[in-house]
């Protein structure tokens, strides 16, 4: 039961969170727009994919009870919510690479952009062969291979990045831009944790796994809505900021 409260509690998050930049949106002038409509998709597809993992983990106890090598329509919410949530950052890295950073390699040739689509065209080639051929464990481990490099990649854009220009700035620009590295990393390691933490014990459908699994998850999630709350603060005080 608190692993669902907690849940819903994410998803209001983010929904308030990806109203409140829609609202924003129809107000915003024409500079700000590319910002506000990439922050909207970045929270908006974060909460869908959320939701379709959320479905996955109900209807299967968290993966246990689905055997492997065998065809399961599950396994396309999980791919598909999990795509979601690393995917729809690449809009909203491809603005901040053009307005954020000076580095030519960055702003000029979108070069984090770049390897995040080969990643994201990689992922999907492979999920579909996945779902296809219902490969067995090494191409699995290949599978978390990408989802880890997304999520690497991602991490050191968003975390590193934002951490150097709050070290390089003063006052409120350097506080909100640690607020936004923070809550990030914060909340690319609890999801990291936690999507070990069910690759291990997932694989283990004793009754007592999946209820340390449970109150696992309900944690998570609670600690996801401040890393989201802290990090969403710092982008809003960064883009009021520079209007």
């Amino acid at each position: 039961m608190y692993y669902d409260i907690s849940a819903f509690c994410l998803f209001f998050v983010f929904g308030i969170i990806t109203i409140f930049l829609l609202i924003q949106l129809r107000k915003a002038d024409k500079i700000a727009k590319p910002f506000l409509l990439t922050m909207s998709i970045f929270f908006l597809c974060i909460l869908i994919g959320q939701i379709l993992i959320y479905i996955f983990n109900i209807a299967t106890k968290f993966g246990t009870t689905i055997t492997v090598g065998t065809p399961n329509p599950m396994q396309t919410i999980r791919i598909t919510g999990y795509f979601l949530t690393i995917g729809g950052a690449l809009p909203l890295i491809y603005v901040l690479e053009r307005s954020m950073f000076q580095k030519s390699l960055i702003k000029e040739k979108h070069i984090v952009t770049i390897i995040q689509f080969l990643m994201v065209i990689s992922l999907i080639i492979f999920d579909l062969l996945f779902l296809f051929f219902q490969f067995t464990d090494t191409p699995i481990l290949l599978n978390i291979a990408f989802i880890m490099g997304l999520i690497v990649t991602q991490a050191l854009f968003f975390g590193g990045g934002f951490f150097l220009i709050g070290l390089r700035s003063s006052g409120e620009y350097r506080r909100n831009s640690l607020f936004v590295a923070f809550g990030y990393i914060l909340r690319v390691l609890l999801n990291v944790f936690s999507f070990l933490y069910i690759y291990r014990l997932g694989a283990s459908p004793t009754q007592s796994n999946l209820t340390a699994l449970t109150i696992f998850m309900t944690v998570i999630n609670v600690l996801n809505i401040i890393a989201i709350l802290i990090m969403a603060f710092g982008l809003l005080k960064i883009y009021k900021k520079s209007e």
